[in-house]
């Protein structure tokens, strides 16, 4: 199953420390470019863990 996310739930997962869940539920998850930037681009708690996820592919 193909999942796309937007910011929210990337950001409210990895900054309550749970962003594996999706890795966990979905496998590989797609997120724009514009998602990235976003969740990225303002030093959020969490946007580490978005950025080191392998298993979250730009797209």
């Amino acid at each position: 199953m193909k999942v796309i996310s937007d910011s929210s739930p990337l950001i409210f997962l990895s900054a309550l420390g749970l962003l594996d869940i999706l890795r966990i539920e979905f496998g590989e998850v797609l997120i724009p470019e514009a998602v990235y930037r976003e969740v990225t681009a303002n030093n959020l708690k969490g946007s580490g863990e978005v950025q080191d996820a392998d298993w979250i592919r730009v797209v």
